[in-house]
């Protein structure tokens, strides 16, 4: 769905329901795949804010700076804004997606390609910038 900004609830509760049965048999791979989880749940939690402060800030600089400030001028800003956040969460989403896979799977192959895409989203979520 384009311009979604929330990752789809029912990949995320799959994803933790397939790590808690994976964990009976806690080994490196599962560690790596626990891990990160909490890595892209904090990558994600960190853009959420980053981008509801960024959108909170356009608002008031707008109407700061003009009293004015249309409706549109705003739009068009936070358009601009959401344009640079929505490859963050494209990419956070298809992290959710991999490592939801990977915690069916029980082989190195599907770890390794979650825990890629886990860094490729916490990378871009670390070049965002307000």
């Amino acid at each position: 769905m384009k311009g979604s900004r929330m990752i789809n609830p029912m990949v995320y509760r799959f994803l933790i329901l397939c790590l808690a049965l994976s964990a009976c048999g806690a080994n490196a791979r599962t560690k790596g795949l626990q891990t990160g989880l909490v890595v892209l749940n904090a990558s994600r939690d960190t853009v959420l804010q980053v981008s509801r402060t960024r959108e909170k800030q356009i608002v008031e600089d707008c109407l700061a700076k003009t009293p004015q400030c249309t409706k549109a001028e705003v739009r068009s800003q936070v358009d601009d804004w959401r344009s640079k956040v929505d490859p963050v969460f494209a990419a956070l989403d298809k992290a959710y997606r991999v490592l939801s896979s990977a915690g069916l799977l029980s082989d190195m192959k599907s770890a390794s390609e979650a825990l890629a895409a886990i860094a490729e989203a916490v990378k871009l979520s670390k070049e965002l910038k307000p």
